[in-house]
């Protein structure tokens, strides 16, 4: 399965390089994650997409898709801190999710959490950040989302 992007560049999750960039001599892990309110996904580049269903056990028809886009992040965020990576570089198609994940100079976030549910989520981010050196948000079209290009495919067969 080959993502094809409008550049020319083609990239799968088995075939792109896992590490992208090298911070301080230390590489960083390229993560894509993509809520949908049926399906989320994330891939870890180099390493086999995650597909799981997207369901909030107390309230199931009630997700949101921002919620689904932290939940894929969250599941991301905790095997990878598992599997004892230092570094985390996130592309993810929600400008929302990036702006109020990204902190300004000032300390404060991009964009402020007003939602009570994705405030929690966001602590919940926030908490498993710590567990990095260093993780970095980086907004990316859906065209280029290696996870949402996952959940399109799984659609299509559908």
């Amino acid at each position: 399965m080959k993502y094809c992007f409008d550049d020319g560049k083609e990239c799968t999750p088995y075939t792109c390089n896992v590490y992208d960039k090298c911070i301080g001599g230390r590489l960083m892990v390229k993560l894509y994650c993509d809520g949908g309110i049926k399906e989320s996904c994330f891939v870890i580049v180099g390493r086999e997409p995650v597909v799981f269903p997207t369901v909030d056990p107390d309230m199931p028809a009630s997700i949101t898709t921002n919620q689904a886009e932290y939940y894929s992040l969250i599941a991301a965020l905790q095997i990878i801190a598992l599997q004892g990576e230092q570094d985390v570089e996130v592309f993810s198609d929600s400008q929302l999710l990036v702006r109020q994940l990204t902190v300004k100079p000032s300390g404060y976030p991009v964009y402020k959490t007003k939602d009570l549910r994705l405030q929690q989520l966001n602590r919940i981010v926030k908490s498993l950040e710590k567990e990095f050196d260093k993780v970095t948000y980086t907004w990316i079209p859906r065209k280029r989302n290696l996870a949402g290009k996952v959940l399109e495919e799984r659609s299509k067969k559908r």
